[in-house]
């Protein structure tokens, strides 16, 4: 990376940045402990956890068998937190492997998913693009992760969306609207970036609008 590093009103100078591929949560360009999607996951075993047979990027089947039971395994039940507010702020952060929104920080409540019984509350989502999973081998323009936790006891729940490009997604349309149409940058010169998402956007706050539904599953 080429970085003009000269004071306002100066002629430029120009300083060559190596690349440093960025850590986790902290988006800091680390040569040691960062790590990054240009190998697609293949050289993340340097980093001693990420080693396992079943560690992401994960090529998911298109089908699986669960004898038609979906519906009994997995209930969704995301809204907009009806104590939001216009002038609440929220940030969506670049930390460089994807745009992260932390809800439990923001002190809001998007809702839950259910398995069986138990209740797992949304906790952070992360977009990834292109996606870092894929599906029978096909890569997507774009992921939404989202990652929920009990109130009690062990365990958690990640829910993984895939989009292509289609109609207008509700939840994305405000998400951009409110960031006024572009996403915070990470660079290996700063680090991470973030960007507000404001409460007078409440769609931009309802996970409801990215679960697939049909023929709607086809959304950017």
């Amino acid at each position: 990376v080429i970085v003009n590093t000269a004071a306002p009103h100066e002629p430029p100078t120009y300083k060559r940045i190596p690349y440093r591929p960025p850590e986790s949560l902290t988006g800091k360009p680390n040569d040691v402990s960062g790590w990054d999607y240009r190998l697609h996951g293949e050289d993340w075993q340097k980093l001693g956890h990420c080693g396992g047979a079943n560690q992401s990027p994960v090529d998911l089947p298109r089908y699986v068998d669960v004898q038609g039971q979906t519906k009994s395994l997995l209930w969704f039940d995301y809204y907009t937190d009806p104590d939001l507010k216009p002038s609440k702020v929220a940030s969506l952060v670049n930390d460089g492997h994807g745009l992260r929104y932390d809800v439990q920080r923001s002190g809001l409540d998007l809702g839950f998913v259910k398995i069986g019984l138990r209740e797992y509350s949304a906790s952070e989502y992360v977009f990834h693009a292109p996606s870092e999973h894929s599906l029978d081998g096909a890569v997507f323009p774009l992921e939404l992760q989202t990652y929920h936790w009990p109130k009690e006891g062990d365990g958690g729940v990640a829910v993984a969306v895939f989009f292509r490009e289609g109609p207008s997604n509700a939840f994305l349309a405000a998400l951009r609207a409110s960031m006024n149409g572009s996403a915070p940058v990470w660079s290996t010169v700063d680090g991470s970036s973030s960007g507000s998402i404001l409460g007078r956007f409440p769609a931009a706050f309802n996970l409801e609008a990215v679960i697939p539904r049909g023929d709607a599953a086809k959304e950017r």
